[in-house]
């Protein structure tokens, strides 16, 4: 009984709630709280056009949260225009987030003095993401003071990107104590590329222990150099199922050096297949001695037109003369530029 009278009870519910939105609109019947909340529900389960348009109905009252969530989902689905619109009228009402975004938006299309425009207003609110970002500009603008400044407020604020970054900056400077410092602190709170780098700079010093540790912790977080710098650490250890474990990972992420290191040390091993398909990626990924190593491959096993289709890459590099003369043999012409 009750089941029924709670059944009738919804019908009901439904079927006012279906007038109402038909005599009134969605406007007159949802509150812009309640077109937001709509708007999340669907952003939620992925359905981006239904999301959309209770964003909209929300954001057209006046809803700034659902203005910024438009602005974001109009970006993720390379919609510019729109997206520059939501975040330009919560930028010019001083909202910081969607200043650094509106910021972003103007650095991908190179406008850098739009993007400098709104990084700067919203770096002076304490944002430490247009910190950073100013911080990019200006060191690419190789205007150094100002770039060590900016990062070095977003780091203070615990930004590890900015910590890394204004790492790098040191380094570039040669002023190693303040870059192994920056990338210390970033390594320590789990940035990746950070403890390569420490890794790097621990091998340079032959502290082989500490060199292990920061790289085998970022290349276990999946950065393909520290995966790449192990691969190379126990080759030199003749640990070869070591450094094959590590060279894979690196390759299966796309690190090209990893991949064509991978093929020559399955070159030692004969293992022709697979010292073929490592460089052929490597080579397709545009790694000169891979390509070269591939022509010279197809010419041992007399796959001719293989070896002059790779031999005719090779020979691209102006410095690869032995590529030019392989290419002229196997074509039986001098007329290779």
């Amino acid at each position: 009984m009750n089941i029924k009278k709670q059944s009738k009870y919804f019908y009901v519910s439904s079927a006012i709630l279906i007038s109402l939105l038909c005599f009134y609109g969605y406007e007159q019947v949802y509150g812009e709280k309640q077109m937001f909340k709509r708007g999340l529900s669907y952003s939620d389960q992925n359905n981006i056009p239904e999301a959309i348009k209770w964003y909209t109905l929300a954001a057209n009252k006046g809803h700034r949260s659902a203005q910024y969530n438009l602005g974001v989902l109009y970006d993720k689905q390379n919609n510019t225009s729109e997206a520059m619109k939501w975040f330009s009228l919560l930028a010019n009402d001083g909202d910081v987030e969607a200043q650094n975004n509106l910021g972003v938006l103007y650095d991908e299309q190179k406008n850098i003095t739009e993007a400098m425009k709104w990084y700067t207003l919203a770096a002076n609110k304490g944002n430490k993401d247009s910190q950073n970002n100013i911080a990019i500009l200006y060191s690419k603008q190789n205007n150094i003071p100002e770039a060590i400044k900016w990062f070095t407020l977003a780091a203070n604020k615990g930004y590890e990107n900015a910590m890394f970054n204004l790492g790098l900056l040191y380094d570039q400077q040669n002023n190693i104590p303040e870059a192994i410092k920056w990338f210390t602190l970033a390594a320590n709170k789990g940035h990746p590329s950070s403890q390569n780098n420490l890794g790097v700079w621990y091998a340079e010093q032959n502290n082989i222990p500490e060199a292990i540790k920061w790289y085998t912790l970022a290349a276990n977080k999946g950065n393909t150099d520290s995966q790449r710098n192990l691969g190379l650490f126990y080759v030199k250890q003749k640990n070869i199922p070591e450094a094959m474990k590590w060279y894979t990972l690196a390759a299966n992420n796309g690190n090209v050096n990893a991949q064509y290191e991978l093929a020559s040390l399955y070159a030692e091993q004969n293992n022709v297949p697979e010292t073929v398909r490592w460089f052929m990626l490597s080579a397709n990924n545009g790694h000169k001695e891979a390509i070269y190593k591939l022509a010279m491959l197809y010419d041992k096993y007399n796959n001719i037109p293989e070896a002059i289709k790779w031999f005719t890459l090779a020979a691209k590099d102006e410095k690869n003369i032995e590529a030019k003369n392989k290419l002229k043999k196997l074509l039986k012409t001098d007329n290779i530029n």
